[in-house]
């Protein structure tokens, strides 16, 4: 039951953590691309 809670919390915090990249990506994209033009 404890590893099965755990595991669940990690694969939570990673799929949080893919978001965040994903979000942080596209900042970036959207910054450069200000600063661009």
């Amino acid at each position: 039951m404890i590893n099965m809670a755990v595991s669940r919390e990690e694969k939570y915090v990673a799929s949080a953590q893919v978001c965040h990249n994903i979000i942080f990506a596209k900042q970036q994209m959207i910054i450069s691309e200000t600063t661009m033009s």
